[in-house]
């Protein structure tokens, strides 16, 4: 009976140092959906400042995009989603664009991001932002102050406009608004 004992207690450390492993290693939500404001015109959006909760950036770590959601308001519209990297000021470099996705009215889409061209690693700090028509529902509001969403005019997709590397100017942002966007990220 005693040998049986330490045996026990080691599989049984091993046991939860796997579950927990896979829960540090898991897939982590990244942003926030929520419709009821349409983007008015094509854009480029970007969650600069959040005053609590879910936050737009990714987290520490070598990390990978493996999905990404937004909820659609009635008009649907379409949408993609663009990584940026704060670079000085109000300017970001693309890492990385999505293909334009048309979005189902009124519900949860979601996209799983697929090799192609473009490589889904991201890094800490890049921010998880969209590209939005006219009538996509690119954000919601929170009313909160401490929530700052910038917003810059971009009538072309991201596939015709702004490609991996290149550099956008991204003004201050209207507070309490967040973008409709939420991605996966897992480790790498």
């Amino acid at each position: 009976m005693r040998a049986r004992l330490p045996w026990l207690l080691v599989v049984g450390v091993v046991g939860v140092a796997v579950v927990v492993g896979q829960a540090l290693a898991g897939k982590k939500p990244v942003g926030q959906t929520g419709g009821g404001v349409p983007c008015g015109t094509a854009g480029l959006v970007a969650q600069t400042a959040v005053g609590d909760g879910s936050a737009y950036t990714v987290p520490p770590g070598k990390r990978q995009l493996t999905s990404w959601s937004t909820q659609a308001g009635a008009n649907g519209g379409q949408m993609a989603l663009v990584v940026f990297r704060p670079w000085n000021g109000g300017n970001y470099r693309v890492v990385v664009a999505s293909d334009v996705e048309t979005l189902t009215p009124n519900a949860l889409n979601t996209f799983k991001l697929k090799g192609g061209n473009h490589r889904w690693d991201v890094k800490y700090h890049d921010l998880i932002g969209l590209w939005c028509s006219a009538d996509a529902d690119g954000a919601f509001s929170t009313g909160s102050g401490g929530d700052s969403y910038s917003f810059q005019s971009y009538a072309s997709v991201p596939a015709a406009g702004p490609a991996t590397g290149a550099f956008v100017s991204l003004p201050a942002g209207s507070a309490g608004l967040r973008a409709n966007i939420i991605a996966t990220v897992k480790d790498r």
